[in-house]
């Protein structure tokens, strides 16, 4: 589900032609994310457990639907202004 989102943002600048800077930017994010999460949850899941870890990440989904719901109002109206 993730990456259909991705794909459907990317196709948003495909007018501009730069719908493989967003992808490149999008799949650079999802590699770094990739190395933190392991440099920073194993060493959490030796030393806590895997109950602290699983209550970090429902904090970041948290986060996160928090953050595209305030993303969502620019990203349409940027749709809106140029389509």
């Amino acid at each position: 589900a993730t990456h259909l989102f991705t794909q459907f943002f990317n196709m948003n600048f495909t007018r501009f032609g730069k719908n493989g800077t967003a992808s490149g930017i999008l799949n650079a994010a999802a590699s770094a994310a990739i190395a933190v999460q392991y440099w920073v949850f194993a060493p959490v899941a030796e030393t806590l457990g895997w109950r602290v870890v699983t209550a970090i990440w429902a904090g970041i989904v948290i986060l996160t639907v928090i953050c595209i719901v305030f993303a969502l109002r620019p990203a349409n109206r940027f749709k809106k202004e140029f389509n």
